[in-house]
């Protein structure tokens, strides 16, 4: 019992719990987390231990393993690992400073990513439109001459239509 990563159980309470630091050699104690939001939330779960268990203790039934909860689980605990070993190497008086600029890096990216769907969006409109002109006017050289473009530029553009 708790001696494998992802192993899941039910307590008496009927909260359930997955397994993330396993008993080591079968002894001591494993660390198990309350597992109800990971799928929910599967990069923000709260990742402070719930139950802390041995096989002196009472109550916690095996229940049956969800792949993608231990695959989630898995890829948060590789995420905090890398974390601390980036943290660890920063110099403390540069704490603040690192911190601020990767909220700065994460809004752009974020921002970016907003920025891309919109790009998106009205590349799908403008190979809308530009397939119109095309089919009116028989042809992409033509559009391209009125447009001044050249032509190959409106036949990547058609191509996004097509994606």
């Amino acid at each position: 019992m708790f001696d494998e990563f992802g192993e899941r159980y039910r307590g008496s309470n009927g909260n359930t719990y997955i397994v993330v630091e396993p008993r080591e050699n079968g002894r001591g104690h494993a660390l198990l987390l309350e597992d109800f939001e990971i799928l929910e939330n599967p990069s923000g779960f709260d990742w402070e231990p719930s139950l802390i268990a041995d096989d002196e203790i009472d109550g916690p039934v095996r229940i049956e393993d969800n792949p993608e909860m231990t695959r989630l689980v898995q890829l948060r605990k590789e995420r905090i690992a890398i974390e601390g070993a980036v943290w660890a190497k920063v110099p403390a008086d540069q704490h603040q400073r690192f911190y601020n600029a990767m909220v700065d890096v994460q809004r752009c990216t974020v921002a970016m990513e907003k920025a891309q769907e919109e790009v998106l969006r009205y590349a799908g409109i403008r190979a809308r439109e530009l397939q119109k002109m095309v089919d009116i006017a028989g042809s992409q050289s033509a559009v391209a001459r009125l447009l001044d473009v050249k032509q190959s530029t409106i036949s990547r553009a058609l191509r996004h239509q097509n994606d």
